[in-house]
């Protein structure tokens, strides 16, 4: 069973289609004319589609469950095909595209057992999952360069006395991501100095700037103290959701503080500098934050 504890909760959204071909048009005269109509047949179809939809945990393993918030299974005739389609959705950490696949396939199994007896040569055809049905142009991000900076604000990291974690762990996720982070630095948790970094790298033309460290709640903390009244278009969401995210996982995250917006075009986030902490943050926010560097996004700013 694959892994999904990191993923962020969000809307899924599956389309699939299934093919029962008829050998011949007269096997639906012989339908109609019997004690079963085609619109008996297609509702007890419906009925097998989505009670599949909501158990495909229980007859695939790898297959997560999910709480599915609407799922419906339509017919429709096309010379000798009946074409079924189901959509599933679901607010989930994972797709619901087994979900949907299961439920035209036993749709069209159901079918299968009652129109056998009409006539031979009947076929269950091609079964896919209609593609791109997730395919949201809003969260669409560039595959060209963006300049990254990473800085840790830490009193001990900047002594020597504690080596960086957090930096290093965002360092890798972002070139997981594929962004190459093109500077990495240190600093005191000191207000100056952040804010003196945080404006050189705006200066720059740097797009994307991450501090990791100083979010909390201690004297030591002033990250989001100095980076607060540099932003000129705050974004409190960005935050929020990766606290939301944090929650999740952790009592703790209700403490932190950080903060995010835009100074000039740089989008500057505050992150925890715990390695976990900074690790979650990254996966709370990526890549769909990314979607701020979409061509169409970069035209509105």
């Amino acid at each position: 069973m694959f892994n999904i504890t990191s993923q962020s909760q969000k809307l899924h959204k599956a389309i699939a289609t299934s093919i029962v071909r008829l050998s011949a048009l007269e096997t639906l005269d012989d339908i109609e004319q019997s004690d079963l109509s085609l619109q008996t047949l297609f509702e007890g179809a419906r009925l097998a589609g989505l009670r599949a939809a909501k158990n495909t945990s229980a007859f695939v393993p790898n297959c997560h469950p999910v709480p599915i918030t609407y799922a419906a299974v339509d017919f429709k005739i096309k010379g000798l095909d009946i074409i079924i389609e189901a959509e599933v959705h679901a607010i989930a950490r994972n797709g619901v595209d087994l979900q949907a696949i299961h439920a035209v396939t036993v749709a069209a199994l159901h079918l299968y057992a009652l129109l056998h007896p009409f006539k031979t040569g009947i076929e269950i055809g091609a079964t896919r999952v209609v593609p791109d049905t997730e395919n949201d142009p809003a969260l669409q991000w560039p595959r060209n360069d963006i300049r990254a900076a990473v800085v840790v604000c830490s009193n001990a990291v900047a002594m020597g006395v504690k080596e960086d974690k957090a930096g290093r762990i965002i360092l890798t996720k972002l070139k997981d991501l594929s962004i190459s982070c093109d500077a990495y630095a240190v600093v005191a948790d000191d207000v100056d100095a952040i804010q003196q970094k945080a404006k050189t790298f705006a200066d720059k033309g740097f797009q994307l700037l991450i501090f990791c460290g100083g979010t909390g709640l201690l004297q030591s903390d002033k990250t989001p103290d100095a980076i607060a009244p540099l932003l000129q278009r705050p974004i409190p969401a960005t935050m929020e959701a990766a606290r939301a995210y944090g929650q999740e996982r952790t009592p703790f995250a209700l403490f932190s503080r950080g903060v995010a917006g835009f100074i000039s075009d740089t989008l500057v986030l505050t992150l925890p500098g715990s390695s976990r902490g900074a690790a979650e943050t990254i996966d709370a926010l990526f890549p769909e934050v990314l979607a701020l560097f979409s061509e169409e996004n970069l035209a509105r700013r």
